[in-house]
């Protein structure tokens, strides 16, 4: 009988599609850069490109730069650490969330694996 079972498993994995790998998901969607305080942060520096500052901002992010990440678990920023969470719980754990190609953080991940902590 177990070496039924296991004919049946392997005969069913054998035969399963292969998953769709198409990402669902950036990792700039964890950010509404239409919301405070990005907003504000986007009206009020001087002479930039808004897509210069959001890819500076996200590079900073990814590297522990920013107020944020100095500010985790709540006060002033609670609501992107909710955003954060909601990321987290909605995209990272049930879909391919795309590699974050357009930083140059991630350049020298030889295994191409992020994780946050």
């Amino acid at each position: 009988k177990t070496r039924d079972a296991a004919a049946i498993i392997s005969e069913a994995c054998d035969n399963a599609p292969d998953p769709d790998q198409t990402p669902g998901a950036t990792f700039k969607d964890i950010f509404n850069f239409n919301e405070e305080p990005f907003s504000r942060m986007l009206n009020t520096a001087l002479g930039g490109d808004e897509d210069e500052l959001k890819y500076r901002f996200l590079k900073e992010f990814y590297d522990g730069n920013t107020f944020i990440n100095q500010h985790v678990g709540g006060g002033t920023y609670n609501i992107h650490n909710r955003a954060i969470q909601a990321f987290y719980r909605d995209s990272a754990k049930r879909d391919v969330v795309a590699w974050p190609s357009d930083v140059v953080n991630f350049d020298s991940c030889k295994i191409n694996t992020v994780m946050c902590c």
